[in-house]
């Protein structure tokens, strides 16, 4: 009977994805206390804003406030806040970066959320932020304040849903790739990547649509979709979009909206209406929101005093700004300082110093493999021109390079000091959907092996670099070594 069910599971790779995702998921939110993914009591408070309908807070309720950036560092942005409860504002203002112990989960679920009792404010630097990424966790809390729950049960079961919905939209990936399902499972399965899974943040829906819009994309190379390909756009168009609004560096992702492929397509009138259509529609929905933030002073410019003071020196001394981006830029990646970052996690701390050192060297190597071993067959590859092979490719490139140079040039305007020589705050989560895009390159394996073996590669390794994760997480609360 065991048997059946494994290879049911191994014959049908989503529900495999789904199985690993969320049970390493649902691993990672019991063991990671509350407010303890990155920036999650901000996000936690904007998803309340939003479950509120509070999409723009009011800008009588803004002041000026600073909070510790890269080096500690104090940097000025204007707080907006949001009315609410004040069980509420307590469970956000517990959280405290040098002290991660100071939340009683079960003392926290005593706490009701008592709408009806003292309200105050409660401010974050993230009103800029489109609600659109932070559609499930909005859903939970709105469930949680129907039944003035405690505070601490919203921040659970907004990791919840967020889980949800990344389980999802990965196996959907899966399901969909035709020959790098495996390098995309491989991908998700990162500890980084877990992480973010059940984080509060907008990552999850900044991410997982970028996978599923590749998978589309590059299932019309080795599918014949003639009588889909209208829905198949509108599809890839509104997963960029929803990309885009959630972090607005993705809208790099429609270069690659014309390498969707079909032949019989091209003969249509039509055609180009819905490729112009289906290019346009991210970007404007993008430039829509953008101009009523700043109808709203929520603009980064206007919160962030660093990136205000920049976009000054920007319209005056555009040409010595560039200069000192790209010299943070080769400062920063000279220094090895990227490498830290791959599957690693910053806040963490262990008494073990083999347990870090195993998750911040073994995470790159099995990034590095997955992304150079395939097991393209001859029938797929003979099913595509080569010329559109090289095309494709090149526009993965230059994809993949303008998600992390507009990351870093975000990055380095909003938390960068003016006068630093290396660009601070990277952390490897902003870079997770570019290498989903450079998973989805086709034909370019410098290591060729069977499907069988790719997969249970990268299974084995993951679930290897996910349970050392997993023992560093608890060894971090409790002293296990």
């Amino acid at each position: 009977m065991l048997n059946k069910i494994n290879l049911s599971i191994l014959k049908k790779p989503e529900i495999l994805a789904a199985t690993l995702i969320f049970t390493f998921g649902l691993s990672f939110l019991i063991a990671i206390r509350p407010l303890e993914t990155p920036d999650e009591p901000n996000n936690l408070d904007r998803a309340y804003q939003i479950s509120l309908g509070e999409i723009f807070i009011s800008s009588q309720r803004r002041s000026q406030c600073y909070y510790t950036g890269p080096e500690n560092k104090q940097i000025s942005h204007l707080a907006r806040g949001s009315q609410v409860p004040k069980s509420f504002a307590d469970f956000i203002n517990s959280f405290d970066v040098n002290n991660k112990y100071n939340i009683s989960v079960y003392r926290q679920l005593k706490v009701s959320l008592n709408t009806h009792s003292e309200v105050t404010e409660c401010k974050t630097q993230f009103q800029a932020n489109s609600p659109v990424g932070y559609i499930p966790q909005a859903i939970a809390i709105f469930f949680v304040r129907l039944f003035n729950g405690p505070p601490i049960l919203m921040d659970y079961l907004a990791r919840f849903f967020v889980l949800i919905c990344w389980t999802i939209l990965i196996a959907l990936s899966v399901k969909i790739m035709p020959v790098r399902k495996w390098t995309f499972l491989g991908i998700a399965l990162l500890p980084i990547a877990i992480q973010q899974s059940i984080s509060v943040s907008a990552d999850v829906l900044s991410i997982a649509p970028v996978a599923l819009a590749l998978a589309i994309i590059l299932r019309s190379y080795y599918e014949k979709r003639e009588k889909y390909w209208k829905a198949d756009l509108i599809k890839i168009s509104i997963l960029i979009a929803v990309a885009t609004l959630a972090k607005p560096v993705m809208i790099a992702m429609i270069l690659l909206i014309p390498f969707y492929k079909k032949k019989k397509a091209l003969r249509e009138s039509n055609y180009y209406v819905y490729l112009i259509l289906a290019i346009l529609t991210p970007l404007l929905l993008y430039l829509i929101w953008n101009k009523l933030s700043s109808l709203n002073n929520v603009s980064p410019s206007y919160i962030f005093s660093i990136d205000a003071q920049k976009s000054i020196i920007m319209h005056k001394h555009p040409v010595h700004l560039l200069e000192n981006f790209l010299s943070d830029s080769v400062n920063f990646l000279l220094g090895g300082a990227a490498f830290n970052y791959f599957g690693s996690f910053e806040w963490l701390t262990s008494n073990s110093p083999a347990l870090p050192v195993i998750f911040n060297y073994l995470g790159p190597i099995f990034l590095s493999i997955i992304l150079i071993t395939g097991y393209d067959t001859k029938e797929h590859l003979n099913f595509i021109k080569k010329r559109q092979i090289k095309l494709y490719n090149l526009a993965v490139i230059i994809v993949f390079a303008g998600i992390i140079c507009a990351d870093l040039y975000a990055l380095f305007m909003i938390w960068t000091p003016i006068g630093a020589n290396i660009i601070e705050g990277i952390q490897f989560r902003y870079y997770l959907a570019a290498f989903f895009v450079a998973g989805s390159t086709i034909g370019t394996k410098f290591l060729c092996t069977t499907e069988k073996a790719y997969r249970n590669f990268v299974i084995i390794s993951s679930s290897f670099i996910f349970i050392v994760s997993l023992i560093t997480i608890i060894d971090n609360y409790y002293h296990i070594f």
